[in-house]
Order: C-alpha cells, then sequence, then structure tokens
C-alpha cells in the first residue's frame, strides 16, 4: 500500500437497506476501527468515508471494508457487480442478506483519490 494515499467513497444505500439502517451501522463500525479509516457525512441513505489505499486500489479497499463490516455484523453477501451511478460514475453493487432474510443492496463508488 502507498503510504498517504487516500480515496474518498461515495456509498448510497437501496430502500430496504436504507429502512435497515445498515449504514448507521456501517458509519459505527467503521469509527470503532483504529486504522485510518475516517467515515464522514453518513446517513440512513448515503454517505461518504475515506479509506487508505493504493491509487489503484481504492475500489477493492472500499469493497474489503464494506465486506468485512458486513460478516463481522451478521450479513451474508450475495452479489457484487458493476454498477452506473445516477450521477454518471462506475459504481460497485453488493448485495447481502439482512437479519430479516430480505436483500438488500449498497452501491460503493469511488470519487477521489489523493
Amino acid at each position: 500500500m502507498t503510504s498517504g494515499s487516500y480515496a474518498i467513497i461515495h456509498v448510497s444505500a437501496g430502500q430496504k437497506a436504507a429502512e435497515g439502517q445498515v449504514l448507521a451501522q456501517f458509519n459505527e463500525y467503521m469509527q470503532s476501527r483504529s486504522q485510518s479509516h475516517t467515515p464522514a457525512f453518513v446517513t440512513d441513505s448515503e454517505g461518504y468515508f475515506r479509506v487508505e489505499c493504493a491509487p489503484q486500489g481504492a475500489s477493492s479497499v472500499a469493497i474489503e471494508a464494506f465486506g468485512s463490516f458486513l460478516v463481522s455484523s451478521g450479513y451474508a453477501i450475495s452479489g457484487i457487480a458493476s454498477v452506473s451511478t445516477g450521477e454518471g460514475h462506475v459504481g460497485t453493487e453488493v448485495k447481502f442478506s439482512g437479519m430479516s432474510g430480505n436483500e438488500e443492496s449498497v452501491v460503493l463508488s469511488t470519487l477521489n483519490v489523493y
């Protein structure tokens, strides 16, 4: 990993995920970690967080951070796919089953690497 490189990741929850408050749980998870992740501006349905990464690996690090949260919180990941966001960015949709067994999803997109 290149020291000092960071990525700003936008995360947007689908309706079921927003209702299930998965992003609030993710925000708590990120804040409790002692690594250089710094969440900010996370609401029930969308937000942004920062991860340390190599410039070419921002998407992978974001997926790893969200996936680790899901697994450690008892969610089951059911799919990962590339999607286009409403803002014209390419993002990664992560589908998972919540505690209720319903399929939920979020879209992660890298906005900036610096």
